[in-house]
Order: structure tokens, then C-alpha cells, then sequence
């Protein structure tokens, strides 16, 4: 199934919600949960666009995840 980039960005974004996630497994998990396939370049692009607008922060040894506003 091909993928609606709106549907992917948004699925990307609850995906963050949950916990930290590296870009493996968000698309593993864009596959499992959304029936999404996608490559890791769209993955990052998504990332990229969702931190225009929200605190995406990135960890490398557990992978991105939405900073919490204190």
C-alpha cells in the first residue's frame, strides 16, 4: 500500500509520543500498526517537518522522542 505522506507524518507523531524511538523502529512499527512501508529517508524528512512545530529531541543510543514542556 503507498502511502499518503499526511497520514505517514501524523502516524510518525504518535509513534514519538509513546516513547523513544529510533528510525528502525519507527518503520517497523509504521508497518506493523498502519499498514505504512516507507523508506528511512521519508522517516527523517517526517521528523524533520514535525520539528518546525513540536520538540523533537534526539538521543542516539535510544532515538527520537518529544521533548515534554515543563
Amino acid at each position: 500500500m503507498k502511502s499518503d505522506s499526511r497520514e505517514r507524518i501524523l502516524a510518525v507523531e504518535r509513534l514519538l509520543t509513546d516513547k523513544p524511538q529510533t528510525c528502525g523502529k519507527i518503520i517497523h512499527r509504521l508497518a506493523r500498526e498502519y499498514g505504512i512501508k516507507c523508506s528511512r529517508k521519508a522517516v527523517y524528512q517526517d521528523i524533520a517537518a514535525l520539528s518546525r512545530y513540536m520538540s523533537i529531541e534526539h538521543d542516539p543510543r535510544s532515538g527520537f522522542f518529544l521533548k515534554k514542556n515543563s
